[in-house]
């Protein structure tokens, strides 16, 4: 009984012989103070430690990793899942103890993979599609359309068309 004093008389020779009288034997793990096989304390106290024990199983997630590989069959600047990610699981046995409902001890008596994580693969698109777009000047053949930003050079206060290249403005110029 945690934090409890009982005061009994006792005749008793030891102190494990003075808890027996009293109801109040160790068990287990549980120790006195002073231990069981000394004469009783000139002052009469003994302290009876109860001690107990839990063992966990603590488990923790293991990421998984991505990777790309090629997919032929799948067009350029598209991806595909392959395989989905899956987590995997670390587990862990720990051991603790506890006296007189007191934290005092933790230990990992052994630590695993109980699951190990499934990578997920992307499949990034290798195939060239050809595409036809109709523009004022004619159809134009494209395997791949890039949205970007683009400025323009226009006449300005400052008067004339040349580009930064040092050549004069005109259309299809890159």
């Amino acid at each position: 009984t945690q934090g409890l004093t009982i005061t009994l008389p006792s005749a008793a020779s030891s102190v494990g012989e003075a808890l027996a009288q009293a109801g109040l034997a160790p068990q287990g793990l549980d120790y006195t103070i002073p231990p069981e096989s000394e004469p009783l304390p000139a002052d009469g106290r003994i302290r009876l430690v109860r001690v107990r024990e839990e063992v966990l199983i603590e488990q923790t997630p293991l990421p998984f990793e991505t990777s790309y590989q090629p997919a032929p069959e799948v067009e350029i600047d598209n991806q595909v899942v392959v395989q989905a990610g899956e987590y995997g699981m670390t587990a862990r046995r720990v051991r603790v103890r506890f006296e007189d409902g007191v934290e005092i001890a933790r230990s990992t008596e052994a630590e695993w993979v109980a699951h190990a994580p499934q990578d997920r693969i992307l499949g990034y698109g290798t195939q060239i599609v050809q595409r036809t777009a109709s523009t004022d000047d004619g159809p134009i053949s494209y395997w791949r359309a890039l949205q970007m930003y683009a400025v323009s050079y226009h006449p300005g206060e400052t008067g004339g068309t040349i580009t930064a290249s040092g050549l004069e403005v005109r259309k299809g110029l890159a």
